[in-house]
Order: C-alpha cells, then structure tokens, then sequence
C-alpha cells in the first residue's frame, strides 16, 4: 500500500484525494459504489509483482519439489500445520477421526493416529512437547509428541465444540473457542500437574 500511495503526489490535498479515487476505480473491478476488500487486496499485489518486474527483482518461475505426499487421502484436506520445534507437518482432512504425522524435511507418512471423533482444531505446546487436538466430542486430547507413538498423556471434557485452538506459552494458557461464541483459557499447568483430575462436562 505505502508502495502504491508513494506513486502519487501528496502536495496538494486535491491531488491526493484525485489519485485516490483513480486508484478506487482501477481497483473496483464489480465496478459498484463500494470497493471489495478482495479486489483491493488483489490489486495491490498486482501492483507489487509489476513494480518488481519492472525493476528485474521478481523471478516468476516454477520449480516443483522433489519432496512429495504418496499418502492416499479420502477427502480434501481440512488443515495443515507445520511444527519447528518438532520438525513435523500435521494434516487431517474434512471429518476425518485421525492426525496424520508427516515428517518435515522428508515428507514421509510417519504415523496416523485415530482419534474418538472428528478432528476440529490442532495446536502445539512446546514446553509440554504435546500435541493438542480438539474433537467433535467436545473433548480436548493432549498427544504426547516425544513418544514413537503418540500416546495420550492428558483428555479434558469442554462445554461445548472447541473450533480454534492457541496456546500462549508465557501465559501458559490454551485458548479455545467454541461454536457458542464463548472463548476458553485453560490453564497448562494445573492441567499436567500430578494431581489434575478432569471432571467430564
């Protein structure tokens, strides 16, 4: 945007005003009283890839990785993570009850792991080294990440579905959020004390 806005003379307030509505009707391609923020954005980007064309800094060609999924998948594939601190990429696919574990530098199908309902959201808690899974279920499974197998090292029952995950890890809380509008904060480290007892919803 800075780029695009630096194109035009900001001197006088009538030729700025001017240059921003050339810049609305070059942009509204539905060509309507309102602008679509899709288009806006579409816009800019285009503008950005010509400036550096123009300037011979863009590299427009394509080289496929030799690094590839041979993994058979049954439906279109509903998320997918990358973890540094594990080196792991993690999909599921569209209600599907299983994580699929790839390894990261290799792409390799290392593991898939079954699940008691369909995947909703996936997080990482690093200094858990656990990966957190909620689940149409309303329950929140926590994966052990440093075990071959992938064992459960904690479940916890929620109020309701949980659709996004985000662990803030100073805060050591898991952020939920649920299709009630409700967000959720559960506190990390009450819930991988010895003594943490989930009590089912």
């Amino acid at each position: 945007m800075r780029q695009v806005l630096d194109d035009t003379s900001l001197v006088k307030r009538e030729e700025f005003v001017s240059d921003l509505v050339d810049l609305f009707y070059r942009a509204n391609k539905t060509h309507g009283e309102t602008i679509q923020f899709e288009d806006l954005t579409s816009f800019l980007i285009e503008h950005e890839i010509d400036s550096f064309k123009t300037a011979g800094n863009l590299s427009m060609n394509y080289y496929e990785s030799d690094i590839q999924d041979v993994t058979t998948h049954n439906n279109y594939i509903e998320r997918i993570f990358y973890f540094q601190q594990i080196d792991k990429v993690i999909l599921y696919e569209q209600n599907m009850k299983f994580l699929r574990i790839y390894n990261g530098e290799t792409m390799k199908n290392e593991v898939d792991i079954p699940c008691p309902g369909a995947i909703l959201a996936i997080e990482f808690l690093p200094d858990k080294n656990a990966i957190c899974v909620s689940l149409s279920d309303r329950t929140i499974l926590f994966f052990d990440a440093g075990s071959q197998n992938y064992k459960v090292i904690r479940k916890i029952h929620v109020p309701s579905t949980q659709k996004c995950l985000c662990y803030v890890r100073r805060k050591h809380a898991l952020f939920s959020a649920g299709i009630d509008g409700a967000i959720f904060a559960w506190n990390m480290e009450k819930i991988f004390s010895n003594d943490f007892v989930d009590n089912e919803a």
